[in-house]
């Protein structure tokens, strides 16, 4: 699985807290997993001499060239599916979650060895069913008639964590190819919701992610803090959910259950400009799509 983990420019201490707790595990019983940060383009060149030393000590920084803004979600998250899907990294599931959120690697590794369906976008935060759009002006997810004239929004996943297999990513993709945004910026309902809609896509085809008991947000913690005690709530979380890690060795291979594993492929600065390049025409196309 590859986590693709939106953050901003000047989020280091939260990456960093993300590579020393959940990031730092990259197999798990058979299960590889993989850690990439997406970001935008920086304002200065101190900053982004910032991000390149960064990438150049971890290789998991991934940066289109749009400038770093919430309002630049949908595009960020589908650039990563553009350079995903040409096979730079390849996986079993894709999971976009937030630099604020602890995944829950043992219940993951569980979840999708039984779900397994290629046509499925599955929610590990909030299912959302009928969600009302927001028209309080001064809201942060406020949205306008003219950018979306609906009262409802389709079934979507919000964007602390969903997961989806190359064959739902490449059409979801493709459908945005062919689709005017009109300047919506919810990535979660745009992606998850719209364009899964304009796919033909039912809502049987957007699941939660529960026990059979109902529990909500199995896969995933979110501390529910936009202050620094974020940090230290996510570091907490993992130290509880590390102890259940099955930290000892396969009697039959002789290998560690759990462990770290470096993909051959790093992400390094020449794959970073390469994916600027790409996007920007794809950016500049965007205004002569028509729904």
């Amino acid at each position: 699985m590859i986590f693709i983990v939106k953050s901003a420019t000047h989020h280091m201490q939260a990456r960093d807290v993300i590579r020393e707790t959940w990031g730092s595990i990259e197999f798990l019983r058979g299960t590889r997993f993989a850690t990439l940060f997406l970001l935008g383009r920086t304002s200065t060149s101190e900053e982004q001499f910032l991000l390149n030393r960064e990438n150049e000590m971890f290789g998991d920084l991934l940066q289109c060239d749009l400038l770093d803004e919430y309002k630049a979600l949908p595009l960020k998250v589908l650039s990563s599916f553009r350079w995903l899907l040409e096979g730079h990294m390849t996986s079993s599931y894709y999971t976009v979650t937030d630099d604020d959120c602890v995944m829950n690697l043992m219940n993951i590794n569980t979840f999708f060895h039984v779900e397994r369906y290629d046509d499925v976008i599955y929610c590990g935060f909030i299912f959302d069913q009928d969600s009302k759009v927001n028209r309080q002006r001064k809201s942060k997810w406020y949205i306008s008639k003219d950018v979306y004239s609906g009262l409802y929004y389709p079934t979507f996943c919000h964007g602390g964590m969903w997961s989806l297999q190359k064959p739902m990513m490449r059409d979801v993709y493709c459908m945005a190819e062919v689709t005017q945004r009109n300047e919506f910026y919810l990535e979660d309902v745009y992606i998850t919701g719209i364009l899964r809609e304009k796919l033909g896509r039912r809502d049987s085809n957007i699941l939660p992610a529960t026990t059979n008991s109902g529990s909500k947000y199995l896969l995933m913690y979110y501390p529910w803090d936009e202050t620094n005690r974020a940090y230290i709530k996510m570091t907490a979380k993992w130290r509880k959910l590390n102890r259940t890690l099955p930290w000892g060795i396969n009697s039959s291979s002789g290998e560690p259950l759990v462990g770290s594993y470096k993909p051959q492929t790093l992400h390094t600065k020449q794959n970073v400009k390469l994916l600027l390049l790409q996007w920007s025409h794809l950016k500049d196309a965007e205004t002569n799509r028509t729904k």
